[in-house]
C-alpha cells in the first residue's frame, strides 16, 4: 500500500496555489499591458490654450496614469466607473485644463504613463500638442449712428477665460472694458468720454494682465446728435414791450419723449411758476405768473431725452427782458431852424395808447394852444397858430404815458425847440417850374445877397450857401441890426436837377444879362455854343427873377459863387473892388484886377458881372478851388467879414 503522508498533501496544496496565483497575476500583466498599450483612442494635436484637452480611451484603473506636461494644469477624468461608489476603475476620458494663458503656435510634447509613479515606464506615450491662435471676432453688431452709452457686441471665436477685452478709443488712452458671456462680447462706450454728434474709430484689444495680446481691426462709428434747441418764439437777448406772454415755444433738433424741465426766474433769481409740455420737436412753455415791466428774465430748459436714447448735454437758456414803457427814439425837433408853420412828431418804440390824454403829460410853450393826434407809435402835435420865428420853445413830456400793451413810460424828456430864422419866398421859376427861393436873415435895411449855382454843374456852391445858412441860423445875434441877409442856394434848378451847367432851354444864364457885349453864340472852354447867350438878353426865366429880385432889393453887395478857378473878381466899382480885396485876403483866394486879360481861356459876355457894373450894383463873383468840395470853412470868415461893411 502507497500512501502519501500529510506532508506531502500540504506541499501538492501549496504549488497548485501558488501556480493558481501566479496564472492570475500574469493574466492581470496581460490584461493591463494590452489596455495600457492599446488603450489611447483619440486625441486632437491641437489644443486652444485656455480650454480643457481631453484624450479618449479606455482607461483602467485610471489614477494609476501620470502626464508629464509642461503646461501648467490640473488633470481630471470623465465617465468615470466606481467600485462600491469609491474607487475608480475606469474611464473613457483623461482631461486636463491649463491654469494660465498659453502662447499663441506653441509647440508642446506630452507624456502618458501607466504605472510610472511606479517607476515602471511600462506604457509610456509620447503625445505632441501645438497651442491655438487666440480666437478672432467673427461679427461685431452696432447701429449706424449709436449713442455715446450703448454697448457693442462682438463674437469671438472661442472663449478664452484668460484675456480681458477692452473697446478703446483709437489714437487715445481711453479705454472700457468689455464683459464676455461665452463667445460675446460686451463693449459699453461709456468709459471712453464720447460726445454726441462726432466720428470716432474704435477697436477691441485682448490683454493678460497689463500685456496687450491682441488687437483687433478698427471700426468707424458716429455718434448721434445731441438735443439741441435750435430756434424760440423770443429770440435770446430780446426786450419785449408788452407785459403778455401766453407762451414760449422750443423747437428742437429731434423728436423727444415727454420728460421735460424748466426754470423760468427773474434777474433776482424769483421764480415765476410755469408748466412745460412736449410734443415731437416742440417744447412749449406757458408762464402761470405775472411779469413786470423794466425786468430780465431767464428760461432754463433741461432735461431732454431724444427718442433715439440721445440727451441733451447742455442747459439751454434763454434771456429776455421786458422792456421800459413808451421812450421816444426820434423826433422832428430841432434847436436851429424848425419850421414856424410845422408839426412837432415824436416817434416812441412801442405803439401809444389812443384812449389816453396826451396833454397831461406834454408842457409846450404855455401860451401856444394846440391839438395832438396818435396813429401808432407817433404822437403829432400841431400849433393852432404858426409859431413866431427865431423864437426858442421849451417843450417837455413827462412820465405816465402808456403803450398799447400796457406799458408805462417812467423817463421824462426836455426839448428846446427853436423856429428858424430865415423868412422864405419865391423870386421866380425856372423853366421847368421849380421855384428859385430866396431866404432873408435879419431884418435891417441894409442888404446882402449870396447866390449859388447859377450855373446847375456847379452844384458844390449850393452846398456852401446851404452850411452858410446853417451858420446863420446857429448865430443870428452876429448879424447886425441895420443888416438883412439874403442866401438864394440854387438859381439855376433845372440845370442841378439836370446835372447841366445850362437851363432847360440849353442857355448859359450867365452869358443871358443885357450888357454891351452881348451876343447870342457864346463859349465854353473850346466848345461853341450858338444860342449859349440866349436868342436875347433876359429871355430866360432866372435871368430875369434874379434882375428883378435885385432891383427890388438893392443890396449893397452881391456875391456871386462859382467854381473851380480858385479866383476873387470883382467888377470896376470901387467898392466891389474894395470888398473884392477883403474877400482875397480873408479867403486866400487870387485878387483879380478887373479887365486883367487871362483870367479864363475863352470870351465871357453877357455875364451878371458885367450888368452889374453897368448898373452900379456892387458885385463879386467867388471862385471856388474846387469843382466838388463845397470849402464852406474857406469861406465863412470873409462872408461874416461881407456881412459887417
Amino acid at each position: 500500500m502507497n500512501l502519501k503522508s500529510p506532508i506531502h498533501k500540504k506541499k501538492k496544496l501549496l504549488i497548485i496555489s501558488l501556480s493558481i496565483g501566479l496564472l492570475f497575476f500574469l493574466s492581470i500583466l496581460i490584461f493591463l499591458f494590452y489596455f495600457g498599450k492599446n488603450n489611447l483612442k483619440n486625441h486632437d494635436s491641437t489644443i486652444r490654450n485656455s480650454q480643457q484637452f481631453c484624450f479618449q480611451g479606455d482607461f483602467f484603473f485610471p489614477t494609476l496614469y501620470t502626464l508629464k506636461n509642461p503646461i501648467p494644469s490640473t488633470i481630471g477624468f470623465k465617465n468615470e466607473k466606481k467600485l462600491f461608489n469609491k474607487y475608480t476603475i475606469y474611464s473613457d476620458t483623461i482631461c486636463f485644463l491649463p491654469t494660465q494663458l498659453l502662447p499663441e503656435n506653441k509647440e508642446y510634447s506630452l507624456t502618458l504613463t501607466y504605472l510610472g509613479k511606479t517607476g515602471l515606464k511600462l506604457f509610456e506615450k509620447e503625445l505632441p500638442l501645438t497651442t491655438d491662435e487666440y480666437p478672432e471676432i467673427v461679427e461685431v453688431s452696432y447701429t449706424e449712428k449709436i449713442n455715446t452709452s450703448e454697448s457693442l457686441s462682438y463674437e469671438l471665436e472661442y472663449e478664452n477665460d484668460f484675456l480681458d477685452y477692452y473697446i478703446v478709443l483709437d489714437g487715445t488712452q481711453q479705454k472700457s472694458i468689455c464683459t464676455m458671456d461665452g463667445k460675446n462680447l460686451s463693449c459699453n462706450l461709456d468709459g471712453l468720454d464720447l460726445e454726441y454728434g462726432k466720428k470716432y474709430q474704435i477697436s477691441v484689444i485682448a490683454m493678460s494682465g497689463t500685456d496687450i495680446v491682441k488687437q483687433f481691426n478698427p471700426v468707424d462709428i458716429e455718434t448721434l446728435s445731441a438735443v439741441e434747441v435750435i430756434s424760440s418764439s423770443i429770440k435770446n437777448g430780446t426786450v419785449l414791450s408788452t407785459l403778455s406772454i401766453p407762451k414760449i415755444v422750443f423747437t428742437l433738433n429731434k423728436e423727444v419723449t415727454t420728460q421735460c424741465s424748466v426754470a423760468l426766474t427773474d434777474v433776482n433769481g424769483n421764480q415765476i411758476q410755469s408748466s412745460c409740455t412736449v410734443n415731437g420737436t416742440v417744447v412749449t412753455v406757458v408762464p402761470e405768473g405775472i411779469f413786470k415791466q423794466n425786468t430780465k428774465y431767464s428760461v432754463l430748459l433741461s432735461n431732454l431725452v431724444g427718442l433715439d436714447g440721445s440727451i441733451m448735454t447742455n442747459e439751454y437758456t434763454l434771456q429776455f427782458s421786458i422792456g421800459d414803457g413808451p421812450r421816444i427814439s426820434s423826433t422832428n425837433i430841432t434847436s436851429t431852424n424848425f419850421s414856424a408853420t410845422g408839426n412837432i412828431e415824436l416817434i416812441f418804440n412801442q405803439n401809444i395808447n389812443s384812449k389816453q390824454n396826451i396833454k397831461s403829460f406834454i408842457s409846450f410853450n404855455s401860451g401856444t394852444e394846440y391839438t395832438y393826434s396818435i396813429s401808432k407809435n407817433k404822437v403829432i402835435i400841431n400849433p393852432n397858430t404858426n409859431l413866431s420865428a427865431c423864437k426858442q420853445y421849451p417843450l417837455s413830456i413827462g412820465r405816465g404815458i402808456t403803450g398799447s400793451t400796457g406799458l408805462v413810460s417812467t423817463k421824462t424828456y426836455s426839448y428846446a425847440l427853436k423856429t428858424t430864422c430865415a423868412r422864405v419866398s419865391s423870386i421866380g421859376t425856372s423853366v421847368q417850374g421849380r421855384k428859385i427861393y430866396a431866404n432873408y436873415y435879419g431884418t435891417g435895411d441894409k442888404k446882402i445877397i449870396f447866390y449859388a449855382a447859377i450855373h446847375g454843374s456847379e452844384a458844390n456852391t449850393t452846398s456852401t450857401l446851404r452850411k452858410w445858412m446853417k451858420e446863420l441860423e446857429l448865430n443870428y445875434y452876429k448879424i447886425p441890426e441895420d443888416k438883412t441877409v439874403i442866401v438864394i442856394t440854387t438859381l439855376n434848378p433845372d440845370g442841378v436837377a439836370n446835372k447841366s451847367r445850362f437851363n432847360a432851354h440849353g442857355v448859359d444864364i450867365n452869358r443871358n444879362f443885357d450888357t454891351l457885349d452881348w451876343v447870342s453864340g457864346t463859349y465854353f472852354k473850346e466848345t461853341y455854343y450858338p444860342t449859349g447867350g440866349g436868342i436875347q438878353p433876359f429871355c430866360e426865366p432866372e435871368t430875369v427873377a434874379i434882375r428883378n429880385f435885385i432891383n427890388s432889393q438893392q443890396p449893397y453887395l452881391t456875391i456871386a459863387y462859382h467854381s473851380a478857378a480858385g479866383y476873387i473878381i470883382p467888377t470896376a466899382l470901387a467898392k466891389s473892388q474894395e470888398y473884392g480885396t477883403i474877400y482875397s485876403q480873408l479867403s486866400g483866394y487870387r485878387y483879380i484886377t478887373p479887365g486883367s486879360q487871362g483870367s479864363f481861356s475863352y470870351d465871357i459876355t453877357g455875364s451878371f458881372d458885367d450888368w452889374g457894373e453897368q448898373n452900379s450894383h456892387n458885385t463879386l463873383t467867388v471862385e471856388l478851388s474846387s469843382a466838388y468840395v463845397d470849402e464852406f470853412e474857406k469861406n465863412v470868415t470873409a462872408m461874416w467879414r461881407m456881412v459887417s461893411l
